[in-house]
This record gives structure tokens, sequence and C-alpha cells, in this order.
């Protein structure tokens, strides 16, 4: 029997040994996409106790706590931080096979060098232990961020952000590059009751009036502009799907004029209305360089009562029906035919999706880069060791894994970066299963410039980022 959390964690044959240790192990990270603070990284916040770091935005926990019965109070409310750690340890040490449980101990034994599991019965000493280290200057935001030798990290932004913590960053003597992603989600969904909101803001962001689809498109432009000074190479869009639906301009000024004036519109105008301005900014991606991904298939939100008593974010999201691929496609294809496709990565987070659309991408790789078009990694609920190995297997047998940009954190915790780790340890247990069958030979030239490239190169290279 292996020992717990050894140096094989999660690996379980000799050619994955070898791969990991000789060429995935210390691999820098490219964090790509994630939910991080840019002010807390700025002011390289110091956190308090293991309660503040752990348990103050994870959502992933929040969940795990919630299924378990744990009172909100515990969770969210105002419990003693220790009391909220303790409950939490109580939940983890029954977790068996889900990722949290990973995550908790590479989390411990990287940051802690703790390497005993966490349980009820030793969550006070752990907690006195994480917390006292905590205070130590050597365990600041950024130094957490160090620790892990990230050297490039993409939070997630708004378009009306004045991207402030970015450029203060930038000014500073860091081993690490902060850029912002521009996050559209709120300009295509006009039925939110958000959305006029998000207009006023826009249009003060950019000092500019909004009253018709040229003016929102120009203050889009701006903003994006705005972001790209700032290093933006990434955008990102989270939706539930794509109905994709034609749209002429002129029918995209009135269903938004129509919004202005305080007229929700129907559905099937929220989808003419998105289709047309996923269109538009995908143009402005293309002529900008910046990478579009999108996000698919989660709906959120679906507790309305814990939704108005604790908002958005909280752990009440869930997979959502199988993708209109389709839709996907016919998007893909008016802007490969109109020569405007930025590089592109498309996230399903439903697993019935995998196959399809790892296939579907394939048809716009033509000869403008390299996987141009890309499969995104296992997203939310699927980063777990199974989601991760389903992933990876569809993007081999359709022969996209020599080009896929790799892991991301897609987290709120400073911790978070021990993922990248659970991702390598997964993709070379995998690729050595090969070697051990005899499916592929044991040529470690090969699969460990495989390995470094999905773990690191493959993202700098197609995200086009001067280190």
């Amino acid at each position: 029997m292996k020992s717990f959390a050894g140096d094989s964690y999660l690996i379980n044959n000799v050619a994955g040994m070898r791969l990991y240790d000789e060429y995935a192990k210390n691999m820098p990270i490219f964090d790509y996409h994630n939910h991080l603070s840019p002010q807390e990284i700025f002011e390289n916040k110091k956190f308090i106790n293991i309660t503040e770091l752990w348990l103050g935005h994870d959502h992933y926990k929040w969940r795990a706590m919630r299924a378990a019965g744990v009172d909100e109070y515990f969770i969210t409310g105002d419990a003693p931080p220790k009391e909220k750690f303790h409950k939490f340890a109580q939940v983890t040490q029954r977790l068996i096979g889900s990722p949290l449980y990973y995550w908790v101990h590479m989390e411990l034994s990287h940051y802690f060098g703790i390497t005993e599991p966490l349980t009820e019965r030793n969550a006070d000493e752990i907690y006195e232990r994480c917390s006292e280290m905590l205070r130590q200057p050597e365990m600041s935001a950024r130094a957490l961020i160090e620790r892990c030798r990230v050297k490039v990290l993409c939070t997630t932004d708004d378009p009306t952000s004045d991207l402030g913590w970015h450029k203060a960053l930038a000014e500073q003597d860091v081993s690490f590059s902060m850029f912002p992603t521009f996050r559209a989600d709120r300009v295509l969904n006009i039925a939110s009751g958000d959305f006029e909101t998000f207009i006023l803001q826009l249009s003060k962001s950019e000092s500019m009036e909004i009253k018709d689809i040229d003016e929102l498109c120009a203050a889009l432009a701006s903003s994006l502009r705005r972001f790209k000074e700032a290093g933006c190479f990434v955008s990102d869009h989270g939706l539930a799907g794509i109905n994709y639906v034609d749209c002429e301009k002129d029918d995209a000024d009135k269903i938004l004029k129509e919004r202005l004036a305080g007229r929700l519109p129907e559905c099937i105008d929220a989808a003419r209305f998105q289709s047309y301005m996923l269109l538009k900014l995908a143009r402005m991606y293309f002529e900008n360089d910046i990478v579009m991904q999108m996000h698919l298939g989660a709906v959120r939100n679906i507790n309305s009562t814990m939704f108005r008593q604790i908002g958005p974010d909280s752990g009440y999201d869930i997979i959502g029906n199988s993708l209109d691929v389709d839709s996907i496609i016919r998007l893909l294809d008016v802007l490969n035919s109109d020569g405007v496709l930025p590089k592109t990565i498309i996230y399903p987070i439903n697993p019935v999706d995998f196959t399809k659309l790892a296939v579907a991408v394939v048809a716009f790789n033509c000869g403008k880069a390299p996987y141009y078009v890309q499969f995104g990694n296992a997203w939310w609920f699927n980063d777990t060791v199974r989601g991760i190995r389903n992933q990876l297997t569809d993007l081999m047998e359709t022969g996209g894994l020599s080009g896929f940009v790799g892991m991301l954190t897609d987290s709120r915790s400073l911790t978070s970066f021990t993922r990248h780790d659970f991702f390598r340890r997964i993709l070379c247990d995998l690729l050595g299963e090969y070697v051990e069958k005899g499916d592929y030979p044991p040529d470690y030239e090969i699969l460990g410039a495989l390995v470094q490239d999905v773990c690191y190169n493959n993202a700098v290279s197609f995200f086009g980022v001067k280190l």
C-alpha cells in the first residue's frame, strides 16, 4: 500500500513518475484564468488565519460543508474563525475521492509543511500552526504566488474596471506578471436586471454617452483598448449557452433601445442581441490579438432564497443541460468565413459535450497557428481526477493534446496554484499508462517535451506573452 500523500501522490506507474520528476515537477506556472483579487495582490495582503485564507471566498468548500449539513453560521456567517475551520475539518475527513480532499492536503504540504491528514482530531492544532505561519512575511499574498513559481496570472475583470491595481503592480519589482482579462458577460445578458446599471457604468468609465448600438460598440472598443494597454491578451465569457440567431444591426439597435427604455426583451430577441454582440466582440478580439474564452453551460444562482441572502458566486451554481453545439459551430463558422475568428478556447461544463466539442474545434484549425481553436481544460465541477482524465483522453483521441494550453486555477484562493501540480500528476500518470501498456514507446525525450509543453510552454506560445 502506498503511503498517504507521498511523492507518488496520484501517480501509479514508473513511467508516469519519471515524467513527473524529470519534466513536470519544476515547470513554472502560467495561470491564464482565475478570480483572484488584484487589490489583495498589489497590497500584498497578509492573512490573519487559515480560515480567512481558505474559507473567505472558496465556494467549493462552502458547497461541501452545506452538503454535509453544516449551518450557514459556520460557512459564511459570523462564527469564530477557529470554529469554522473545525467544522470544515469534520467535513474534509470524509471527502474521499473529492478534488477538495486532494487540494486541501497538497496545500497543507506545499505551503505549511504539514503531511498528516486533516481531521477533527487535529483541526485545532493545524489551525494554530497554519495561522501562526500566515502571520510571517514570507506568507503574504505575493509570497504565496511566488512559492509556486507562478510567472503569469490573469485576473477576471469587468469592462468598467479602471485597472488601477494592475497598473500599480506593473511598476513594482515582482517575479510574476498580473494581467487583466476582459470579461464581457454583462453586456451579453441584456435580459438581466443588471444590464442598465452596466450601461451606466460603462458610459462613465469610457466618458461616452450610450444611446444606441454604435455608441455601445464604441464604448466597448474603448474599454478593450484600455485593457490592452494594461497588458490584456485574453477575454472571457461565462454563458449558460449559445443560441446563435442571425441579427442585423438595425434589429440589435432596436432591441437595445427598447431595453434602455425599460422593456425586457423576449427570449428570441435576447438571443439575437447576444449573437450580434458576440460577433462584434469577437471581431474586436481578432483586431486586437485577444484570445476569446467561452465558459459555457453553468446555470447560476439556482437557490433564489440563498441568492437573496448572500449573493452570487456562493456555491449555488450547477451543471446545465447539454449545449447547442450547432449554434456554437455556426458562430465560429460565421467568424471564420469573415476572416475574423480570434484564437478561441471553449470550455463546456457538461461532460456530455466533451467529445462533441473536442471534435468540433479541430475543424476550425486551418493553419493560421497551431491549435488555433481549443477544447479547454476540465472546468469547475470537472476538475476532478476523473474529469481531467476524461478531458485529456478526448484531447488525445482527437489529436489535440500536444498543443493544449494546460491547467488553470479558476479560483479565488491564493493557495490554489497547487491545482497545477494536481493536474500535472494526473497528466503524467495517464501518459505513463500508455507507456506501461506498450501502447507508446518509452521515448522520454519526446514525451517529456510534450509534458513540458502542456504544463507551460504551450500557454506562453498560444497567448503570445513576452516574458
